[in-house]
């Protein structure tokens, strides 16, 4: 059987894709598959993968999407397709050190946990192009963490899913929510409390490229994207029924929850838009909020209260408003996606 197999989605990524396919088709790891995803991209990303394919042909396979379906997607026909023991991810224009998936699967085994979960840094949008041997930094640090004991390890944890390595099995009906972006938190998180204990590497074996076109960037601007974050935390808590947590786990996703729609306030309220039209946005966000999670600001863990407190002061005089209906609170949903759609297009014009 195949150690680990790695997860590739690729959309228009011509000028880092060489320097991605080199970290990850040279692993160290002696049994390793490589599931590129072409998702409908325009530039030559597409042919880049296929001559990578003749001379790793052992190794790579590629898939072609024949219409854009974005990284949720693409991640989860590699899911469908995958057959290794554990299953990795790398963005087309990220890298990783040679070793990583070697070490990770060695403590996955050794430990038998089913997630490792390792460290990244961030590079600019021209680092290490055409690098094609990076070695592992010196482990500063490393061990087994249990969340639930301390839940403080859980929240500092990135919900990125391409610093880590997830048993198969463990993971065998998992799925990311497609159409939506922040889709590696309803991933992750769930996943990790599923677990319990996990390996941690404290070393940078992953390299985050960021570039202009990243989605952290785009949010800077009305984007009604923003607004995935509820299906993603409502998914979240779904997760959280198909695993059947206990209180413990449940406490600890719901903090990550309220945490997670608490920031989507924070992106709206830094845009640079009218003070009127700001507010009105967040009034009926935390009343669609409210409505789904009613003890929103109500974050039972100590880390998560002391994390969380100056945002929940921030927008504390917006809680608490009246009760309204399924009808009224679907229309708020409605409005706020036409308002920031409008301010949205305004910004681009």
């Amino acid at each position: 059987m195949t150690k680990v197999s790695v997860i590739i989605p690729c959309h228009n990524a011509e000028k880092y894709l060489s320097t991605c396919l080199n970290s990850v088709l040279n692993q160290t790891l002696d049994d390793i598959e490589v599931l590129a995803i072409d998702d409908h991209s325009t530039d030559n990303t597409l042919k880049i993968l296929y001559s990578f394919q003749k001379e790793y042909s052992t190794k790579l396979r590629v898939f072609s999407l024949q219409e854009f379906r974005g990284v949720s997607a693409a991640r989860n026909l590699g899911l469908k397709y995958a057959q290794g023991e554990f299953i990795g991810f790398v963005d087309a224009d990220d890298l990783v050190t040679l070793n990583m998936f070697r070490d990770f699967y060695t403590v996955a085994r050794m430990f038998k946990v089913p997630i490792v979960v390792g460290s990244n840094t961030r590079i600019n949008e021209s680092q290490f192009l055409n690098q094609e041997t990076f070695m592992s930094q010196e482990v500063y640090h490393e061990g087994l963490i249990d969340y639930i004991n301390f839940p403080l390890s859980f929240f500092d944890t990135s919900p990125a899913c391409w610093n880590k390595i997830f048993n198969h099995d463990f993971i065998l009906k998992t799925r990311f929510l497609e159409g939506k972006i922040f889709e590696d938190v309803g991933f992750v998180y769930p996943l990790l409390l599923k677990a319990s204990t996990v390996y941690q590497f404290y070393r940078d074996d992953y390299f985050y490229r960021f570039t202009p076109g990243s989605i952290m960037t785009k949010l800077k601007e009305p984007n009604h994207k923003v607004l995935d974050m509820l299906d993603i935390c409502l998914d979240m808590e779904k997760q959280a029924q198909i695993f059947q947590f206990d209180q413990s786990k449940c406490t600890l996703l719901k903090d990550c929850i309220y945490s997670y729609l608490l920031n989507s306030l924070s992106i709206i309220n830094s845009w640079n838009i009218s003070f009127i039209k700001k507010i009105l946005l967040i009034q009926k966000l935390i009343l669609v909020y409210e409505y789904y999670f009613p003890k929103l600001r109500q974050f039972e863990s100590f880390y998560a209260r002391f994390a969380n407190d100056d945002l929940r002061k921030e927008f504390e005089k917006y809680f608490s408003l009246p009760i309204f209906s399924d009808g009224q609170i679907q229309k708020f949903c409605q409005d706020v996606a036409i308002l920031i759609k409008s301010l949205e297009n305004s910004s681009h014009s």
